[in-house]
């Protein structure tokens, strides 16, 4: 993905310029790139796996860095020093359930487990992935009536 417009750090704020910084301070250092998770444990992304690759790619279009990525990897190069991350050690932390193609290029980022509200019954229960909308007891009663 090629920036569309290039601006300076200077007029990031809040977590969009914590992010841009650690990135910058850990490509300066040569350490590997910050996983996800990391990004959320430190509260510079809140949410989840997707609004990291959605902060990291702002950056992008923004032409302050640049991304590679593959399957659990990733680097970033921060474009107004030249300096690069670490390729990420690509080891998984946390209970990863399943890959999903993301925006990256084909990349794939890991999808967690989280507490949603079933379609059916409306109760919470721990998820799968955005594929899985409905508890257990309630996939296993659609799929009776299915068949």
């Amino acid at each position: 993905m090629e920036p569309t417009a290039q601006i300076s750090a200077d007029h990031l704020t809040g977590r969009l310029r914590d992010l841009y910084d650690l990135l910058a301070a850990a490509a300066e250092a040569g350490l590997p790139c910050p996983s996800n998770t990391d990004l959320m444990d430190k509260g510079i992304v809140v949410g989840d796996h997707t609004r990291c690759t959605e902060a990291l790619q702002r950056l992008s279009k923004m032409g302050l860095i640049k991304i590679e990525a593959g399957v659990n990897w990733r680097r970033v190069t921060v474009l107004a020093t030249g300096k690069a991350t670490a390729k990420s050690n690509g080891s998984r932390q946390g209970r990863v359930r399943r890959m999903a193609p993301s925006a990256l290029g084909g990349a794939t980022v890991n999808i967690r487990p989280a507490k949603r509200t079933c379609l059916r019954c409306r109760r919470k229960f721990e998820s799968q992935g955005p594929h899985n909308q409905m508890c257990g007891p309630c996939r296993n009663a659609a799929s009776e009536i299915a068949a």
